[in-house]
């Protein structure tokens, strides 16, 4: 799905199909224009997956949508991997980021 020019209400749609997805353990998303309010639909969706890798680069997403991701890598310890390359996220909390989510077990690109 990555370029696919997806956006908020694309993966709201998706939303009741990714939570079923029992085998599903990665979701590239690289490339549309996914702000924070899609990442909370996703992030909902994906809280009991086996998903292992988010890659999100290249999108909207801001600060306002990393609570949504670190409750995610709290509550899904498979979460290994998250890329958010090329996002609305300023430079001053990249190294908080950093981390934070190290100490979840997750490992972030920014």
């Amino acid at each position: 799905m990555s370029g696919g020019g997806l956006v908020d209400s694309d993966l709201t749609a998706l939303a009741p199909l990714l939570s079923t997805a029992k085998l599903l353990t990665s979701i590239k998303l690289a490339r549309n224009t996914i702000t924070d309010e899609g990442v909370a639909s996703l992030c909902h969706a994906l809280l009991g997956s086996q998903v292992s890798l988010i890659d999100l680069s290249f999108n909207e997403v801001s600060m306002e949508g990393i609570p949504f991701l670190a409750k995610l890598a709290k509550t899904n310890r498979r979460l290994k991997s998250l890329n958010l390359k090329r996002n609305r996220i300023e430079a001053k909390e990249k190294q908080k980021l950093i981390a934070e989510f190290k100490a979840l077990g997750c490992s972030i690109e920014l």
